[in-house]
């Protein structure tokens, strides 16, 4: 499969991508669609483990103003 024409959109443009959180999951992302040549814009909290931001194939980055508070939710039995 030709990748590089699939990231073309219908009228010849190229196509580019916006990852949210920057954590292992995010850079392996960025990583992958750098690869491909797309170009990657980055939106995440600085917190530890966040390495995303320092990636290469990173073209933008945003930083959320706030950290988000991940509360678990526990389902009743």
């Amino acid at each position: 499969m030709d990748y590089q024409n699939t990231l073309r959109g219908n009228r010849g443009e190229n196509r580019s991508a916006i990852v949210l959180g920057g954590q292992v999951n995010g850079l392996g992302v960025i990583r992958s669609l750098g690869r491909l040549g797309v170009p990657v814009g980055l939106i995440a909290i600085v917190m530890d483990g966040d390495h995303a931001h320092h990636s290469r194939y990173v073209r933008y980055v945003k930083h959320a103003s706030e950290p988000v508070s991940y509360t678990p939710l526990t389902l009743p039995t």
